[in-house]
């Protein structure tokens, strides 16, 4: 993996200016880039040289967003992460983000009761998550349609 150390600090970068926080960040582009698309704990641990307990929260937020999801191999006692992009992208996942986001501008508008340059963005951009939910879900299918 140190052949990408340069990359999953690239990635790095890109994620923590998305919101998450550096370690969770490296740890998804080392997860990305991984041989066997799969890391143990103590991988993550040594890799990175931090605390477990640096690891152990970025694991928790990864897996709470379902960006991650882990596995136990039968007979072994150690944890498996992996990257799960087809939950990160499932329509249901991203229309629910949509959705959620939505809601919040719309009370947001009704609670500020103005009628101003904001709100007017406020109008447009809550329309345009309102055809994002719709669209979604209706481009996945194509694309998924395209692919078979």
């Amino acid at each position: 993996m140190e052949q990408y150390r340069e990359k999953i600090e690239e990635y790095g970068h890109y994620y923590e200016k998305q919101g998450f926080s550096p370690v969770a960040s490296r740890v998804m582009g080392y997860l990305f880039l991984h041989p066997e698309g799969e890391a143990t704990f103590e991988e993550l641990v040594q890799y990175f040289g931090v605390s477990k307990s640096a690891i152990s929260g970025a694991i928790k937020i990864l897996s709470a967003m379902e960006i991650i999801t882990e596995k136990t191999k039968s007979g072994a006692r150690k944890r498996y992460f992996k990257v799960t992009l087809e939950r990160m992208f499932a329509p249901e996942t991203v229309v629910k983000k949509y959705r959620e986001t939505r809601l919040i501008l719309e009370d947001i508008r009704k609670l500020r009761k103005k009628k101003d340059e904001f709100a007017e963005n406020l109008a447009y951009t809550i329309a345009f998550l309102k055809a994002l939910e719709n669209e979604f879900p209706r481009i996945h299918a194509q694309l998924k349609k395209d692919k078979k």
